[in-house]
C-alpha cells in the first residue's frame, strides 16, 4: 500500500477516526477529573555495607557491583512483605490490608540509592507512610543483624565455658575467643542495617494524580492511532472495492462511465433524468458515457450493445433508459429492447404499454414494427432568432423542417407477456433475426439491449454471441471483491467485444461532477459550481 492509498483510507474513514478520537479524549478527561486527587511523598535510602569491626581497614566488607545491585533489587520485595506492612500499620494505627500501604520502590540508576514512594489522598499522611516504611525497613534489617550477632556471641560464650581452668585463660585460643566476643558485642551495639535515610519524605503541595491535561493528551494520542488502526482494520474486513479503478483493474476493462446515485429529489420529476433534468450531474455523466461510446466505435462499427450486470436490482434498467434517451437526444436513431423476460422494467420507466413486445415478436404473434413503440422526447430547440426579432419570410417553414429533422428518435421494444421459457426465446435464432431486421431499416442505427443479471441466469451469455459489444454495469455500493472475481471468470470466454464498465452509485466527492450553465446571453448563472468559477479565474 502506497502513501496515497493510506491517505485515501484515512479520508474514507475520517468521521470514524474523528469520533473515536473525541470519544477517547472525552473518556480520558472525564475519568481523570472524576478521580480523587492523590499526593505522593518519597524517601531516599542509601545502601552502605557495615564496616567489619575486626578489620576496619581491610577489604573483607566490600562488595562487588553485582552484589550491590542484587541487594538493591531485593528492597522492593522486602518493602512489600507482610512483615514490613504489619510493622508500619502498627506504628501508624492502620490496617495492614489497607491499599494505602502499597508503596513503590525504584533504584536510582548508577547509584546505591533506593527511592521509596507512598501515595495518599492526604499529603501529610503520604509523608508519614513513606518515612515509616523507611524507618521500619531499616529497623527490621537491624533486628535481623542483631539476631545473627547474638547467635554468634552465644556460640563463643559456650566455647569459653570450656576454659574453666584459670591456667588456660592465658592460652592463645582463649584470648582469640575473647577478642571475637568483644568484636561481636561492638558490632551488635553499632548495627546500622546497611541502609540510612539520606532524604526524608516531605509533604507535596500539589497532587501527583490525576493530571487532566496529561490524561487528555494520552486520550488524544490513543484516539488518533487507535482510530487510524481501526480504520485500516475495517478497510481490510470490507470486501467492497475501494474505487472504480480497482474494479477496472480486476476485470481488465476500462471504466467508460460513472453515474452517481440518483437522489429522491432528482427522481421526483420521473425516472428519465436525462430528459427532465438535463443539467444534472447524472445527465452530464450519461453524456460523457455517450461520448466515450463514440470514441470506442471509431475504428470498428458497433450497432448492437447489450447492458448487463452481475446481480439484479443494481440500477441497470434505469441506467439503460437514461442512456437510450441521451443517445437519442444526441442524434442517434435508437431502439432499446427489454430482453429481460423474467423481470421487465423498461416499460414502467418509459411509461409504455407492455401488452405486446419481444416475446410476442419471437413467438410470431405480432410483426416487429407493429410491436415497436416510439418514446416521445422533447424536440431540440433551434432558432436563429434568439433576440426576439420577427422571422424573415420563409423562416417559419425552415424552422419547422429543421425541428422535424432534429426530433429525437427513440423506439422501444418492450418485453411483452412473460413467457414460460424465457431462456429458450432469448437464445433462439429469431432474436438474431430481429436485430438484423432492425438495423436494415434506415430509421434505426443503434440497438441497446437490457438483459437480465448474468450470474443468476444465462440469458446475457446467450445474447453475447448476437451483439457487437457489451457494457457491464457495476453497482459500487453492492459489488464485492469475491463477486468481481466471479464476474471476471464469467466475462472471459464471451465472444463479443467488452466495451467497458459503467460504474453506478459510486461515492463521488462534491465537485467531481460539475456543469457549465449559461443563459441565452452567454452569461453564467448562479447555479454553476465553485470548481468551474475557480477554473475560469485561473484561465
Amino acid at each position: 500500500m502506497t502513501l496515497r492509498d493510506a491517505l485515501r483510507v484515512i479520508g474514507r474513514w475520517k468521521w470514524l477516526i474523528l469520533a473515536f478520537l473525541v470519544l477517547t479524549t472525552a473518556a480520558a478527561t472525564v475519568f481523570s477529573v472524576s478521580r480523587t486527587p492523590q499526593y505522593t511523598s518519597a524517601v531516599q535510602l542509601k545502601y552502605e555495607k557495615q564496616v567489619d569491626i575486626s578489620n576496619p581497614l581491610g577489604d573483607t566488607g566490600r562488595l562487588s557491583s553485582d552484589q550491590i545491585n542484587l541487594e538493591l533489587q531485593s528492597v522492593a520485595s522486602t518493602m512489600g512483605s507482610a512483615e514490613i506492612k504489619g510493622r508500619v500499620a502498627g506504628v501508624l494505627g492502620m490496617d495492614a490490608g489497607d491499599p494505602q500501604l502499597d508503596v513503590t520502590t525504584e533504584v536510582i540508576a548508577n547509584t546505591s540509592v533506593v527511592r521509596v514512594e507512598a501515595a495518599h489522598t492526604n499529603p501529610s499522611r503520604a509523608t508519614r507512610i513513606a518515612n515509616a516504611f523507611a524507618a521500619q525497613f531499616i529497623e527490621s534489617n537491624k533486628e535481623i543483624e542483631r539476631e545473627r550477632l547474638q547467635q554468634a556471641e552465644s556460640v563463643i560464650k559456650t566455647k569459653l565455658k570450656a576454659y574453666d581452668n584459670p591456667a588456660t585463660h592465658t592460652s592463645a585460643d582463649y584470648i582469640l575467643l575473647q577478642q571475637r566476643l568483644r568484636d561481636l558485642q561492638i558490632a551488635e551495639a553499632t548495627v546500622t542495617g546497611n541502609y540510612r535515610v539520606i532524604a526524608a519524605a516531605t509533604p507535596s503541595s500539589s497532587p501527583s494524580s490525576p493530571k487532566p491535561l496529561r490524561d487528555a493528551g494520552l486520550g488524544l494520542a490513543v484516539g488518533v492511532f487507535g482510530g487510524i488502526g481501526l480504520a485500516f482494520l475495517l478497510e481490510q474486513l470490507n470486501t467492497r472495492p475501494r474505487s472504480h479503478r480497482e474494479v477496472a483493474e480486476v476485470l481488465g476493462m476500462p471504466v467508460v462511465g460513472r453515474v452517481p446515485r440518483l437522489s429522491k429529489n432528482t427522481l421526483k420529476s420521473g425516472p428519465l433524468v436525462a430528459m427532465h433534468d438535463p443539467e444534472s450531474s447524472v445527465a452530464e455523466s450519461l453524456r460523457v458515457l455517450r461520448s466515450n461510446l463514440d470514441f470506442l466505435t471509431l475504428d470498428q462499427k458497433v450497432s448492437t450493445v447489450l447492458v448487463t450486470s452481475p446481480m439484479q436490482g443494481e440500477g441497470k434498467s434505469l441506467t439503460v433508459c437514461n442512456l437510450a434517451v441521451t443517445l437519442a437526444m444526441g442524434g442517434r436513431k435508437v431502439v432499446v429492447i427489454d430482453a429481460d423476460l423474467r423481470r421487465p422494467m423498461l416499460h414502467k420507466y418509459l411509461g409504455l404499454q407492455n401488452t405486446v413486445g419481444l416475446s410476442s415478436v419471437i413467438a410470431g404473434r405480432t410483426p416487429l414494427f407493429e410491436a415497436l413503440q416510439r418514446c416521445t422526447l422533447p424536440i431540440l430547440s433551434w432558432s436563429p432568432n434568439g433576440d426576439g426579432t420577427a422571422p424573415e419570410p420563409g423562416q417559419a417553414d425552415l424552422e419547422a423542417r429543421a425541428s422535424a429533422d432534429r426530433a429525437p428518435r427513440l423506439y422501444v421494444l418492450t418485453a411483452g407477456p412473460l413467457p414460460p421459457n424465457p431462456g429458450e426465446l432469448i437464445s433462439s435464432q429469431r432474436f438474431e433475426a430481429i436485430l438484423a431486421k432492425l438495423l436494415s431499416n434506415s430509421i434505426i442505427d443503434f440497438v441497446l439491449i437490457d438483459t437480465p443479471a448474468f450470474l443468476p441466469v444465462g440469458d446475457a451469455a446467450a445474447l453475447a454471441t448476437k451483439v457487437d459489444g457489451m457494457f457491464v454495469l457495476v453497482n459500487m455500493q453492492s459489488i464485492t471483491r469475491p463477486l468481481l472475481a466471479e464476474v471476471r471468470d464469467f466475462l472471459a470466454p464471451l465472444p463479443c467485444r467488452k466495451l467497458g464498465i459503467i460504474a453506478v452509485h459510486e461515492e463521488v466527492k462534491r465537485g467531481d461532477y460539475y456543469r457549465y450553465h449559461y443563459d441565452k446571453h452567454g452569461e453564467k448563472k448562479q447555479g454553476e459550481s465553485k470548481r468551474v468559477r475557480g477554473r475560469k479565474r485561473g484561465a
